[in-house]
């Protein structure tokens, strides 16, 4: 089973983007920002920037799951808002289930 998150978030007006990405990269997606639990198995990810003028990412995260008990993508961003405080704000998480292809 596969769960989705995508965690959208707001750059500081005197954050760089080019910071921010690197330390989405290195810092982020190597930390323990994501809670792993007894069902999760791991994690891959994606950094998506929203088009136009605003300068909103969003982080997508995909949860391997080993049950079908799905997983709370919640109870990180308290941890990914500490992880970026200097550079951006969290605006909202959006969860999803992986709905698989009939065989």
């Amino acid at each position: 089973m596969k769960m989705l998150g995508v965690y959208h978030i707001a750059l500081l007006k005197a954050a760089k983007e080019d910071a921010f990405v690197s330390h989405m990269r290195r810092n982020v997606f190597r930390s323990d920002v994501l809670q792993l639990t007894r069902v999760t198995s791991g994690f891959s990810h994606e950094l998506l920037k929203r088009p136009g003028a605003l300068r909103q990412y969003a982080w997508h995260v995909t949860a391997n799951l080993v049950t079908s008990s799905g997983y709370d993508f919640d109870q990180n961003v308290e941890r990914l808002q500490a992880n970026i405080e200097k550079l951006g704000v969290v605006i909202g998480v959006d969860t999803y289930t992986v709905m698989e292809a009939d065989q």
